[in-house]
């Protein structure tokens, strides 16, 4: 569904919180990020277990939503039922890379006083379940558990969100657990992790993560970073970089504004990605024409995709997006991306 774009780091409270929003609590920040955030497809992608530096960062980078975002041929239909439910479903069109992407996939999800608990399944047998619970405003516990059995625990903290220097600490466990589960010594812990993260008043925000696998017992560090290299009425440009053992991204991103009116914007963004045996460069644009049109063209080496965008945004709200393809086989029409919601 094509709600209002994700909240900044500003609006999430990374800023320091002004007097008379000292009784916004880190939970209700989250629970309305839910609420507003875009809801891509696909959708059967696995829900956000909040447990690394770079899925927070993924999160909300503006280069994600140019790159990914309304650029999946398909169908989402969401609609938000009463009691704080929210139930969503989404059918994806088969590529000429991946033919198994024609499955459909269902989510239900449920926000009650002190958390929310997130149920998707999909055509393909596929079932994931995860909750969280926030025990004070600053603490988060999250649990995660697929029909294979893979799971996930793990807390997070914000010890000080509305003073700088904003803090981001959290570890998590990975396990599995055997089809014939009978005791709790069945379940072998596969990956201990831990996070830290800060983000500095002069838009800095970095983060380290350890990640120590159980058998060898040998640690792998990734770092990341993300910095607001200019901030001005006209323009935005941020970068950020992810360094990991198994590659490196940088990429590089400029946002710019009508002076009239914000609903005209232009973005474009370049990553990079590295790794032992190749490089791969993309390149996007993201052109908002007016609060109905806009504009997206993602290219690589190997191929150029472009996109048109329309949308409604009154009730229900509607975002079509014709998506087309060019590479060295051939050029056309590759679908079209339709997410309605209420």
């Amino acid at each position: 569904m094509s709600t209002p774009e994700p909240l900044s780091f500003e609006q999430r409270g990374l800023q320091p919180c002004k007097e008379d929003e000292q009784d916004v609590t880190w939970k209700q920040e989250e629970q309305q990020v839910e609420r507003d955030r875009s809801l891509p497809i696909p959708l059967n992608t696995s829900p956000a277990s909040y447990a690394s530096v770079q899925e927070e960062f993924d999160r909300y980078l503006p280069n994600n939503r140019i790159l990914y975002e309304h650029m999946t041929p398909g169908l989402l239909v969401s609609t938000a039922a009463p009691s704080e439910v929210s139930i969503s479903g989404s059918v994806l069109m088969p590529s000429d890379n991946d033919k198994s992407r024609n499955d459909g996939t269902l989510r239900v999800s449920k926000i009650f006083g002190s958390g929310e608990i997130d149920i998707r399944a999909n055509t393909l047998g596929s079932l994931n379940v995860s909750a969280c619970y926030f025990p004070t405003s600053s603490m988060r516990l999250h649990g995660m558990l697929d029909a294979s059995g893979s799971g996930r625990v793990a807390c997070d903290m914000r010890p000080n969100p509305c003073e700088p220097p904003h803090l981001l600490l959290g570890s998590c466990v990975d396990f599995q657990s055997p089809s014939k589960f009978t005791t709790v010594s069945d379940v072998k812990v596969t990956d201990v992790r831990g996070h830290a993260g800060v983000h500095l008043p002069c838009h800095i925000i970095t983060g380290l993560e350890a990640t120590i696998p159980v058998e060898t017992m040998e640690p792998k560090l990734s770092y990341h970073l993300a910095a607001r290299l200019r901030e001005t009425e006209k323009q935005n440009l941020l970068l950020s970089m992810h360094k990991s053992p198994t590659g490196n991204t940088i990429a590089l991103t400029s946002v710019f504004k009508n002076e009239r009116t914000e609903d005209k914007t232009f973005a474009c963004t370049m990553e990079m990605e590295v790794n032992k045996s190749q490089r791969n460069l993309t390149m996007g644009l993201d052109w908002s024409i007016n609060r109905a049109l806009g504009a997206k063209i993602v290219a690589t080496p190997s191929k150029l995709t472009g996109a048109v965008v329309l949308k409604k945004l009154e009730e229900p709200r509607m975002t079509c997006s014709v998506i087309f393809g060019l590479d060295s086989k051939k050029a056309g029409m590759q679908g079209i991306g339709l997410e309605v919601g209420a």
